[in-house]
Formats: structure tokens, C-alpha cells, sequence
């Protein structure tokens, strides 16, 4: 996984999609694996195959975090507010210890003028990163 994501940082895509692909060779229930090929799939604007990957992942673990803000992000892509407000909700009662969908809650609220609300979801996921430190 560290070596996908580090690959994925430098950008060199080809190699991260080589050791995806080995990964899911080698391990292919693992939904770890599958959220990151959501991931890529959701980076290079393939968001059908992203939701795919994603529904395996969730079927491997329905609490993982980031299949569970991965479709809030990919409604955000496709300009559907409310259904990705609705997606970072469900993802925050899954994984109320989790900041990530309260930070892209935060964000989407930001870019609708609702600072208010923005404001709150950036408390929060500041409190519970900073709970995560200690």
C-alpha cells in the first residue's frame, strides 16, 4: 500500500498500477486494495468503475473510511451537492472518530457559501485529528 501511494505521490502512475496489479494478484479479497484502485480510478475520471471498486471494498470492511468518503468525493465530481452532503454524512456515523469526511463535508460546504456550517465541520475535524495525536 505504502509503496502505491508513494509511487502515486511522485506520479509515476505506471508504476503504482504495476504493483497494484501485483497486490491484486497476490491478495484479491483485500479491500485495502481495491479502495486504492477506486482511487486511481476515481484520479484518471473512470467514477463508474470507481463506485465498483468501492462497493467490493465496502463488502470487504463496511466501515473503511475512505470507501466511505470516496463516493461523497466522486458526487462532488459530479456536481450532485446533496447526495455527496448525504455520502459524508453516512461516512461520519460509520466512523465518528474519523476527520476525513468531516474535512470534505467542510470543504463542500465552504465552496456552497455556507461558512457556518464549513466552519463547524472544520472544528470538528480538527478536534478529532488533534484527539488522533495524543
Amino acid at each position: 500500500m505504502a509503496l502505491i501511494r508513494l509511487y502515486r505521490d511522485r506520479k509515476q502512475e505506471k508504476l503504482a498500477e504495476a504493483v497494484l496489479s501485483e497486490a491484486k494478484r497476490t491478495f484479491p479479497r483485500d479491500y485495502r486494495l481495491m479502495i486504492e484502485e477506486a482511487v486511481w480510478y476515481y484520479r484518471h475520471k473512470d467514477l463508474e468503475e470507481a463506485k465498483k471498486s468501492i462497493d467490493l471494498a465496502l463488502q470487504g470492511n463496511p466501515d473503511h473510511v475512505p470507501a466511505l468518503v470516496l463516493p461523497g468525493k466522486i458526487e462532488v465530481a459530479l456536481k450532485r451537492t446533496d447526495a455527496a452532503l448525504k455520502a459524508f454524512e453516512l461516512a461520519m456515523a460509520k466512523n465518528p472518530l474519523s476527520p476525513d469526511a468531516a474535512m470534505e463535508a467542510a470543504k463542500l460546504q465552504e465552496a456552497l457559501g455556507k461558512k457556518t456550517k464549513a466552519l463547524a465541520l472544520f472544528e470538528k475535524a480538527y478536534r478529532l485529528l488533534e484527539a488522533g495525536l495524543e
